[in-house]
């Protein structure tokens, strides 16, 4: 763990950037001490650089969360929504400017059946012509066969960008036996769903983290969550933009496994870390009826430098 400082009111040092945006901290890492900008506020944003210095900046971008896939009835649930991308960029050269820093926001859940896989997916965030893409949507429980596989991660990964990660797949209800789906494609997938011994209950994939890819449905059990990336700035210990959880069928048997990073089903992808980029997690049938898909997290950029 860094070990963190109050805000110095001296001059900084000759040499030192001199910035304003954001939440500022200072903090220790690997005996370099730094001043890190910290951006969670969705949509546009200012980083003002007053004077650049002889130095340059790093930069932590994280996609905003895929959200879970919908509920439909008894025989399966929702499939684990992506997380978004992580993209960490190092010694990146400025000047005295104003720049515009953008924050992903969270992919809203969703009735089921209302939205296709990969018509909709987190936010993107962006900084100094980076982009970190966000999460696929978690597939749908449903009926409609249209509505059941896993999103695809938002983007392409190119020399200044990072694809988003896969949603988990629901499965499709609407003929008999139910039929399992695939989940999502992306920098890391999101798991398929599988179809029981028996052909009358679908276990869902869980979705595609940073780190890892989604697991799939098996026997019994729905799919894990994608690992997420342990916090690349070294400013904390979190894990940023795992997948979701697959959930369970109406029959007690285990939702997936909740990794590092990732979010449990029925669960939003904000629950426990806000701005953390993880996909929701797919929702539950119960009792109570059908659910709407949960909320994917927003994401959020971190900047970084020497100080002073």
């Amino acid at each position: 763990m860094p070990l963190f400082s109050k805000l110095s009111l001296a001059k900084p040092a000759a040499g030192s950037v001199v910035a304003t945006g954001g939440t500022i901290t200072t903090a220790t890492v690997s005996g370099t001490q730094y001043r890190f900008h910290t951006f969670t506020t969705t949509g546009a944003n200012n980083f003002v650089v007053s004077d650049a210095g002889a130095g340059s900046v790093d930069i932590l971008l994280v996609g905003g969360g895929g959200r879970g896939g919908a509920s439909y009835n008894a025989a399966g649930g929702g499939g684990g929504g992506g997380g978004g991308a992580v993209l960490w960029v190092t010694g990146i050269p400025i000047t005295a400017q104003t720049y515009s820093i953008t924050v992903g926001s969270g992919n809203s859940g969703v009735a089921v059946n209302t939205t296709l896989p990969g018509a909709t997916g987190g936010g993107a965030s962006i900084g100094f012509g980076y982009t970190a893409y966000g999460g696929g949507t978690g597939g749908d429980q449903s009926s409609n066969s249209s509505y059941v596989a896993g999103g695809a991660g938002m983007g392409s990964t190119t020399s200044v960008s990072k694809q988003g990660n896969g949603g988990g797949a629901g499965g499709y209800v609407g003929n008999s036996p139910p039929s399992p789906k695939t989940g999502g494609s992306g920098t890391y997938a999101g798991g398929n769903s599988v179809m029981d011994s028996a052909n009358s209950v679908l276990w869902s994939g869980g979705g595609g983290g940073d780190s890892g890819a989604g697991g799939n449905g098996v026997q019994n059990a729905a799919g894990s969550t994608g690992l997420g990336t342990l916090d690349p700035s070294g400013l904390t210990s979190n894990y940023y933009a795992g997948g979701g959880a697959g959930a369970r069928s109406d029959n007690n048997t285990p939702n997936g496994t909740v990794n590092n990073g990732g979010t449990a089903a029925g669960s939003n992808g904000g629950t426990g870390l806000a701005n953390s980029g993880r996909g929701g997690g797919g929702s539950i049938y119960n009792a109570i009826g059908a659910h709407n898909g949960t909320n994917g997290a927003s994401g959020r950029v971190v900047i970084r430098y020497p100080w002073p």
